[in-house]
């Protein structure tokens, strides 16, 4: 693991989504993640249909990447996730999940399982606050 990173630190990337009032209707909450797919301020990196969770690995090096696990192959060729963006802070928004660390070798994880199979789509946040979205809609 990374010196400048603790086990502590590393699950600590996983945060919590806020919501804002709608301006519309002040009564009515919008998951502030709706407008991702909109927004110059946040930039797609990858995206998976009916995946069961992901992993996100950090290396010596300090690289992060980010897996998809599903049904045919247990993980997904990993994806580079950029380092600024994910050392400021990851959020898994939209889906119940658990997540859990796996400290094995050079590369400890963070995984996390969706209770339900979801669509997911991973966004950089290229806005001020900057970090790492990851929006995951359950599959009914």
């Amino acid at each position: 693991m990374s010196p400048g990173l603790s086990r502590r630190g590393f699950l600590a990337l996983g945060g919590a989504a806020f919501v804002r009032p709608s301006r519309e209707n002040d009564d009515e909450v919008v998951p502030w993640w709706t407008d991702c797919p909109t927004s110059p301020g946040y930039r797609r990196l990858a995206r998976a249909t009916a995946t069961e969770g992901l992993v996100v690995s950090i290396a010596d090096a300090g690289a992060y990447s980010l897996s998809f696990i599903d049904d045919d192959f247990p993980t997904s060729k990993p994806i580079r996730l950029p380092s600024a963006a994910a050392r400021r802070e990851l959020q898994i928004v939209g889906a119940r999940y658990e997540m859990s660390f796996v400290e094995a070798g050079a590369r400890p994880s963070l995984i996390v399982m969706f209770q339900k199979p979801a669509d997911v789509v991973v966004y950089a946040d290229d806005s001020r606050h900057g970090g790492v979205i990851i929006v995951a809609l359950e599959l009914r």
